[in-house]
């Protein structure tokens, strides 16, 4: 399978998981983890499709990335009958994993209007009931000033490239309030800082919590943050490859008069 030099850096993030890859033929391969197998053809000079099943997505060649993480269990929780909240949706991959998890419904923001097009077709092939909106998060509404080489998976308040652009955003107890999510995934690319300044209280009304951070300063202070908001810790995984990146998954603990954190700050 002939890559060029960006798509090498993603297959290699992919191998890092513990998947295999598999060249069928011409513009067509495999990637497996374990029981989980994706066949993927090529479409010209950077569009995939994507098969699992019953489930289908399209996507540049970064969508690797975020399925492989989904197969190798970034992304596992209980979704059943319940909403949830998926911020930095990318190509709606993870919004099609969570509908195949049984969510009832997903509420997905992504501020790149450039991927909007995929999210909305990848919805459609996957039949999944979803709210799409065209902001990030921050400490409040505006926008802000995002430093790009490339719009990849990578692209987001961390960046340091010779572009830029300007994304809208929305403050996060805002995004958190309105979702009614019982489930929140956020991969935001430095924007999961504004966790820390919401209220415990409002993080308290979602019962669960995937976060992906990109520094281990940022990743110290979500888990302090959460640990006195009155959640535990129940998981943290770290990239084999940029091991300042981990997901950290918090369930809320009983709100019983004995496990109450103190202060609502």
């Amino acid at each position: 399978m002939e890559v060029n030099s960006r798509e090498y850096w993603v297959l290699r993030e992919v191998l890092s998981k513990g998947c295999t890859i598999e060249s069928l033929n011409r513009g067509l391969f495999r990637i497996k983890k374990g029981t989980i197998s994706y066949t993927i053809k090529r479409h010209g000079k950077d569009l995939l499709s994507i098969k699992k099943g019953q489930l289908r997505l399209l996507g540049s060649f970064e969508i690797l990335n975020p399925i492989t993480d989904c197969a190798a269990g970034s992304y596992d929780c209980d979704c059943s009958n319940k909403v949830v909240l998926d911020v930095g949706g990318f190509c709606g991959e993870t919004a099609v994993f969570f509908w195949e998890r049984g969510a009832e419904r997903v509420v997905v923001y992504e501020p790149v209007v450039a991927h909007h097009e995929f999210i909305k077709k990848n919805i459609m092939l996957n039949s999944v009931d979803a709210e799409l909106h065209e902001e990030g998060i921050g400490n409040k509404n505006g926008y802000q000033t995002i430093h790009y080489d490339m719009i990849t998976t990578g692209f987001g308040a961390l960046g340091k490239g010779k572009h830029q652009t300007k994304i809208r955003v929305k403050n996060a107890c805002s995004v958190i309030e309105e979702s009614q999510a019982e489930v929140a995934k956020f991969d935001c690319e430095g924007a999961e800082t504004s966790l820390i300044h919401v209220p415990n209280g409002i993080l308290r009304k979602i019962d669960f919590y995937m976060i992906e951070t990109h520094t281990t300063e940022i990743a110290k202070a979500i888990i302090d943050k959460f640990s006195i908001a009155g959640f535990k810790l129940v998981r943290r995984t770290s990239n084999a490859i940029h091991r300042n990146v981990s997901v950290v998954h918090f369930a809320k603990r009983s709100t019983s008069r004995t496990s109450m954190p103190l202060g609502d700050k």
